[in-house]
């Protein structure tokens, strides 16, 4: 399922409706007093749990879109991310609820603890677009998450700030909008780069642990690992699928080069899945694909809690590029910030 992004009268008018019970509902709830008191705020993400946050926007995000709420469950859909002007699918987010899960018990909640209210608020509307667990509104709850959660925001819950928030929520993307895709094509060459390397053969570095024991694979349940989930490949990002089979054959230590195509740059996928025999080799092989789409979410946490971790060619950090690229949209939104403190027409 993909979010409506043809923005009709009734679209608008549905987003308005889901909004105005939104803000009741935090209102009434006294979750904009919490948010407008940065030492509350503090407490709630150092003492926060999975299934408090996934409980919170499970709510949230229903109420915005106006789900039933027996169909409000996190987590159950894993609907591609698409870029809304191209309609393109920009990444395919892991599809495996074990494995994101993980991600929000070893990546998320640990790095919240950790980071300023700025870079949590930033932080945290990027994870909920980069996990995208509901199959509608991601985007406008990570919106709302970093209007709520950046610092010395008490100005913004009074009608004024509401009326802002009003906006930003009709309409897509642009202010506080933290879109992982801005900076997609250079996480992909970090990605890229870590799985040709050869520190790749060193499995500890790896986000999930690479067994091969039977069905249960440590703490990630692996079920409906077929043959044709491989070859259908209709769930499958082909970029990650060409890094994890070049995994799998680096951790297996086979000849990578007899499965290369003749420009020597991309598994010959085909030939490649004519080798893989056994169910353990296809556990292993969906493991080696999922570790690649889980490096990514270790990137973006290390790009917040260790910028200097990663440096791109122009000086600045990556995490600075990011919010670079995230300011350059809202400034070519900057209209849609600037009505939203006009008068209704």
């Amino acid at each position: 399922m993909k979010e409506e992004i043809v923005y009709n009268e009734q679209t608008v008018h549905n987003r308005k409706e889901g909004i105005e019970h939104t803000i009741e509902f935090l209102d009434r709830t006294g979750v904009f007093e919490v948010c407008a008191d940065d030492k509350k705020k503090r407490e709630v993400l150092d003492n926060l749990t999975r299934e408090q946050a996934l409980s919170f926007l499970e709510r949230v995000n229903g109420i915005l879109i106006g789900l039933p709420i027996d169909d409000r469950e996190a987590l159950e859909y894993s609907s591609n991310v698409i870029r809304g002007d191209t309609k393109e699918v920009v990444y395919m987010p892991v599809d495996n609820k074990d494995l994101q899960e993980q991600v929000i018990d070893k990546q998320i909640l640990p790095a919240l603890k950790e980071l300023d209210l700025d870079d949590a608020a930033i932080y945290a509307a990027t994870c909920i677009n980069l996990l995208h667990m509901f199959p509608e509104g991601n985007g406008r709850l990570g919106r709302l998450i970093n209007f709520m959660f950046c610092s010395d925001n008490a100005d913004l819950f009074a009608e004024e700030g509401f009326k802002m928030l009003r906006r930003i929520l009709v309409k897509r993307g642009g202010v506080l909008n933290c879109d992982p895709s801005l900076i997609e094509p250079e996480v992909k060459d970090i990605i890229e780069e870590r799985v040709r390397g050869e520190d790749f053969k060193d499995t500890s570095i790896h986000f999930i642990p690479l067994k091969r024991e039977g069905v249960n694979d440590g703490d990630i349940t692996i079920s409906n690992v077929s043959r044709q989930y491989f070859e259908t490949r209709a769930q499958i990002d082909a970029e990650d699928f060409n890094l994890g089979i070049i995994a799998y054959l680096s951790r297996n230590k086979a000849d990578v080069d007899s499965f290369k195509k003749d420009d020597g740059l991309e598994i010959d996928i085909d030939v490649f899945l004519n080798s893989v025999q056994t169910r353990e080799q296809l556990i292993d092989l969906y493991i080696s694909y999922q570790s690649i789409k889980t490096l990514r979410y270790k990137i973006f946490t290390q790009l917040f809690t260790s910028p200097q971790k990663f440096q791109t060619e122009n000086g600045m950090t990556l995490k600075e590029l990011f919010e670079s690229r995230i300011v350059s949209v809202q400034v070519q939104h900057y209209k849609e910030l600037t009505d939203a403190f006009e008068p209704e027409k």
